[in-house]
């Protein structure tokens, strides 16, 4: 940590979880439904959920003290906090994922208020119902003054990129918000269901998938200016980029397509550092350029990467790099002086 040592910027973490306790204490004492149940198993609580996920709710998860102690240990000064990804409720019925979006972000907004600036709330939606997501985004940056939200990879099924969530997208650029997009378990899990694949294939394709969609679904090309950052280092699609550009213009321009080479919508997508893979980091650089990479952990989950600042350090030489990485190509979009 000693080339960190005289650092003028804030290191960032911009993929830490949280699940506000005020959340989990609503849902035990029946003042927030959720699509399943909060239980004690082995004297610890766990969110139960109806499509057969379950989240178990350490303090780490919930308790602002415990996340305090940990950022400390990895020398994190921010986390950019995002809901465990099993409470995002995109399979649930609309008004009941409403509830607990709204649930979720006044907690958040509790933990923001009373951290002095440690925790930076992006907000959780009901992104199965278009309409339902519009009006928390307008809610969160008009009422609460979130800097962002974050969303899956897909919603409920649907593709990132598909028409019925674009008044979603114009709503995010309107309100100038910044957008993690975490992977979630994906297409052909029959395929997927042995050895944790569901976790170490399906995430990072569903990711790229995400990715394709909202490119040649013309997202980024009618809302030039979105800030859109996508966790796993980008999933499979840096690697998968130039294959795009070849078939965007073997098959697709020649048909009528508009588009610009996928590759060109880079300007509006960052990637997270969290490829495990120190080889893995640098090829990400490399592919996407240092200011579209920012740090993410995934902390505090067993899939997190332990000691992320120490990780980043050591995996890139240049110090401009490591500096664009740990904080300042972030901080801007999330509302911190970089």
């Amino acid at each position: 940590m000693s080339a960190l040592a005289d650092r003028d910027f804030k290191i960032i973490d911009t993929h830490w979880h949280h699940v506000p306790a005020t959340f989990v204490k609503a849902v035990v004492d029946g003042k927030c439904r959720v699509s399943g149940e909060v239980t004690r198993a082995d004297g610890e609580l766990v969110l139960k959920l109806s499509n057969g996920f379950q989240q178990e709710l350490p303090d780490e998860l919930t308790e602002q003290s415990a996340i305090a102690e940990h950022l400390d240990r990895d020398g994190v000064d921010v986390a950019v906090a995002s809901v465990a990804p099993p409470t995002t409720h995109y399979w649930a019925e609309p008004d009941i994922a409403l509830e607990v979006s709204r649930a979720v972000n006044d907690g958040f907004a509790e933990l923001a208020e009373s951290s002095g600036g440690r925790f930076v709330p992006l907000a959780n939606v009901p992104l199965q119902d278009t309409s339902l997501a519009v009006e928390e985004v307008r809610r969160i940056s008009g009422e609460l003054g979130f800097p962002g939200v974050a969303i899956g990879s897909n919603a409920n099924g649907t593709n990132l990129g598909d028409e019925s969530l674009f008044p979603f997208w114009e709503a995010i650029r309107e309100n100038d918000l910044y957008v993690f997009v975490h992977g979630l378990y994906p297409l052909g899990k029959e395929r997927l269901s042995k050895w944790g694949l569901s976790n170490f294939v399906g995430i990072p394709i569903d990711t790229a998938v995400g990715v394709a969609s909202m490119i040649f679904g013309g997202v980024f090309d009618r809302l030039p200016g979105l800030k859109v950052c996508f966790s796993h280092g980008g999933g499979a699609f840096p690697y998968l980029l130039g294959r795009w550009d070849h078939g965007y213009g073997a098959r697709l321009r020649s048909r009528g397509g508009k588009l610009r080479d996928p590759s060109e919508y880079l300007e509006s997508i960052l990637c997270d550092s969290l490829t495990h893979d120190q080889a893995g980091l640098r090829f990400l650089v490399e592919r996407v350029g240092r200011d579209r990479v920012a740090l993410g952990s995934d902390c505090p989950f067993d899939m997190g990467q332990s000691n992320p600042v120490a990780w980043v350090t050591e995996a890139i030489e240049d110090r401009a790099t490591r500096e664009a990485i740990l904080g300042r190509n972030v901080a801007p979009l999330v509302g911190l002086a970089s």
